[in-house]
């Protein structure tokens, strides 16, 4: 007997494909596998995770090429993904929120490094002229 997926040989009694790893017997013939095969209900996208990476991946682009401006994008994008994880319980593919926040926190921690930066150099002008 050969696997219809793959077509290498396999046993009469094999449930899966030990070469590729596809499922072999019909789903209907065994009632067991009726109840594990049902297809779950379908979560909606997060979509405010989603809105939280964008934003927060945006910002922080902007937030290099444009300096501090990007500082409320990135507040925006870390309180949406922040929502958005929260929520994660109702939505699928809530890894999407996860990065946001990463994106976030990150993006802050720059630009709170550049306002130390330029501070530190405005005032170090300041008491040295």
């Amino acid at each position: 007997m050969y696997c219809k997926y793959c077509g290498q040989p396999i046993g009469e009694t094999d449930v899966f494909c030990m070469h590729c790893g596809m499922q072999l017997t019909n789903a209907e013939s065994d009632p067991q596998k009726n109840i594990a095969s049902e297809t779950p209900n379908k979560k909606p996208l997060n979509t405010l995770g989603l809105a939280g990476f964008i934003v927060s991946t945006i910002s922080l682009i902007f937030l290099t090429v444009f300096g501090v401006t990007g500082f409320l994008g990135l507040i925006a994008g870390l309180v949406l993904s922040a929502v958005g994880l929260a929520r994660r319980d109702k939505y699928s593919q809530n890894g999407f929120a996860i990065a946001g926040i990463v994106i976030g926190a990150v993006g802050l921690f720059f630009c709170l490094l550049i306002l130390l930066f330029c501070s530190w150099l405005f005032w170090g002008l300041i008491w040295f002229s």
